[in-house]
């Protein structure tokens, strides 16, 4: 069987580039099909191919650009760290201030200053412009607000930069985030060793993090799945309504509990493993256990996902397990990235996995009702 021809044309494309041909915009697939003596479509899968690898940038009904082919920038002492903004005066959760403490501290070892810039309105059309506008060598995104149009201008103006999530919506963009799906079933691989059947989990999915939550639903069902053990019934999706008011309002958190109450405590055959990707909602969901329904509490596998190392033992003695990913690695290694795009702005476009770390503090079993467990030690 022939070689497929479009990965020749997009070589072929590559090395026009590289010799200085088009220093902005490409001419027609049309056009381009003529030259190479191809079909339109084979153009068309390896502008396809480079536009995945971060190379190209292709703009409805205006066409297709070199991704930083735009005018030289000026260099800059100073990196964008979107997502955050460094204020006293605004209440920050641990891991918020962990990261960006990290991604601060590793920006300085590489010579650059942070500019920390709040979120934003992803409808704010001059967002856009006003980033291409500012005078630095580059932007780190820490959460999931980079947007397809946003990665597309920022190419064509030849701004590097790196996100610090996995989003799989958009083409051609470096990121770092780390290894949810792997982590996942690693630990309910343990939970399975230990002989519970019923492991339930509860998580978010939001539609800005559809793919994301998608792999992790996906990760959970397999893995119970080539156990014999998976239960529909056991899976718990918190209402998105109520976590957008988490945690500013406390009365959220008490409503989100109380579901997976109903949904976990209250049916025929109680969960004897419980993983909640929040660790904020497990404490206030074992609060709720503790009192209402404390002999559960006590045979209960709980484990929790955190994003930086526990300040204190509450950790080891409220979760049997903890999912850890540590936010200075990923900042580490996000820097390091936009260091390496910033000096050589047509590196090829990575996606890094950063794996988490399993701690299990102690071995719960599961129970026969009525049953206590009684090693709750660390």
């Amino acid at each position: 069987m022939a070689e497929p021809v479009y990965p020749i044309i997009k070589e072929k494309i590559e090395q026009a580039i590289r010799d200085g041909e088009w220093s902005h915009r490409l001419p027609s697939a049309f056009k381009l099909a003529k030259r190479f003596g191809a079909s339109h479509l084979t153009v068309l899968k390896a502008i396809k191919m480079l536009k995945e690898d971060g190379k190209l940038v292709v703009q409805e009904r205006q066409g297709t650009f070199i991704a930083n082919g735009g005018p030289t920038r000026r260099v800059s002492p100073y990196v964008g760290v979107i997502g955050f903004a460094e204020d006293a005066d605004i209440p920050r959760r641990s891991q918020e201030q962990y990261f960006l403490q990290a991604i601060k501290n590793y920006l300085e070892a590489h010579g650059f200053r942070m500019l920390a810039i709040q979120h934003f309105d992803e409808s704010d059309a001059h967002f856009a412009q006003t980033l291409t506008d500012i005078s630095v060598s580059g932007y780190l995104f820490t959460s999931s607000m980079l947007t397809q149009d946003l990665a597309d201008k920022l190419k064509l103006a030849g701004v590097p930069f790196v996100s610090l999530t996995r989003i799989d919506r958009i083409d051609g963009i470096a990121c770092v985030d780390f290894n949810h799906e792997e982590s996942l079933k690693c630990l309910l691989r343990h939970y399975i060793a230990c002989g519970h059947k019923r492991i339930a989990m509860a998580r978010r999915q939001a539609p800005f993090l559809l793919t994301y939550s998608e792999k992790g639903l996906q990760a959970y069902r397999e893995t119970l799945e080539a156990a014999g053990i998976y239960d529909p019934g056991l899976l718990h999706i918190f209402n998105n309504e109520l976590i957008f008011r988490f945690p500013q309002d406390p009365h959220a958190a008490a409503e989100i509990a109380e579901e997976m109450f109903k949904q976990y405590y209250c049916c025929e055959n109680p969960p004897t493993a419980i993983h909640i990707n929040s660790s904020a909602l497990a404490r206030v969901f074992l609060a709720k256990i503790r009192k209402d329904a404390p002999q559960w509490a006590n045979s209960l596998a709980l484990s929790t996902s955190v994003g930086s190392p526990p300040q204190d033992a509450l950790f080891r003695s409220d979760f049997c397990c903890t999912l850890l990913g540590d936010y200075a690695e990923l900042a580490r290694t996000g820097v390091e990235m936009l260091a390496a795009r910033v000096a050589d702005p047509g590196a090829a476009v990575k996606k890094i996995e950063v794996p988490m770390s399993l701690h299990i503090h102690r071995k719960v079993v599961p129970q026969p009702p009525g049953v206590v467990q009684v090693d709750r030690t660390a």
